[in-house]
């Protein structure tokens, strides 16, 4: 059987690093292709600016949430493995280590 090793304050980390990542996708400005239709008038790339000044955001929102939801599943793992532990070490605390 393999040994598995889990570290609460690293999936803690990792929790505030995708809601970190996720505040800075929300962050950029995203509109600078709104520019583009009166930059480049009468061309396709001008017309189709504004659907993927909407797509960009689409996915932007959605994946900034996604990593939000990442995180908070994170941190729960993080306060199931501690509850975990802790039940564990109520049985077995003294035992010591084997």
């Amino acid at each position: 059987m393999h040994d598995v090793e889990v570290e609460p304050d690293e999936l803690r980390k990792s929790a505030e690093a995708a809601k970190d990542a996720a505040a800075e996708v929300r962050a950029v400005d995203l509109t600078a292709v709104t520019g583009l239709a009166a930059a480049l008038p009468g061309s396709r790339a001008g017309e189709k600016s504004g659907e993927l000044d909407a797509h960009w955001e689409q996915n932007a929102t959605t994946w900034a949430s996604n990593m939000d939801a990442y995180g908070e599943k994170l941190t729960a793992s993080a306060e199931s493995y501690e509850a975990s532990d802790g039940a564990a070490e109520q049985v077995f605390g003294g035992l010591g280590d084997f």
